[in-house]
C-alpha cells in the first residue's frame, strides 16, 4: 500500500498561501508531495527514528482498502504556487525528535 505523506510544516505553509492567493473559486486543491511512499517504508523510518525496537508485522488487506494513493498537486502549484519542500525522512525525523522527552 502507498500513500502521499506530507510534512505538517508544508501543510501549514500551503494553507497560508491558499488564504492569500487571488483567484480562488472554491475548488479543492490537494496538498501533498506528488510522491507515493509505501506504508511499510514509513513504518521502517518510524522504527529507525524511535530506536528500532518495534516489530513490524503485516496483515491482510481490508476489503475496499485503496492500494495506491498519491495526490495530484497540479492545482496547488498553479493556483498558489505550492509545492512540498520537506523530504519525508527529514520531516519525520524532525517531528519524532521534537516529541522526545
Amino acid at each position: 500500500q502507498t500513500r502521499d505523506f506530507v510534512y505538517v510544516g508544508d501543510v501549514s505553509r500551503a494553507v497560508v498561501l491558499a488564504c492569500f492567493a487571488p483567484g480562488g473559486d472554491g475548488s479543492p486543491a490537494n496538498i501533498g508531495t506528488g510522491t507515493e511512499t509505501s506504508v511499510n517504508d514509513l513504518a521502517v523510518l518510524i522504527n529507525e527514528f524511535c530506536g528500532g525496537k518495534s516489530e513490524i508485522s503485516h496483515g491482510e488487506s481490508r476489503e475496499g482498502e485503496i492500494l495506491k494513493s498519491v495526490a495530484s498537486v497540479t492545482r496547488a502549484k498553479e493556483w498558489f504556487e505550492f509545492s512540498a519542500e520537506t523530504e519525508l525522512r527529514v520531516g519525520l525525523k524532525d517531528r519524532v525528535e521534537s516529541l522526545q522527552l
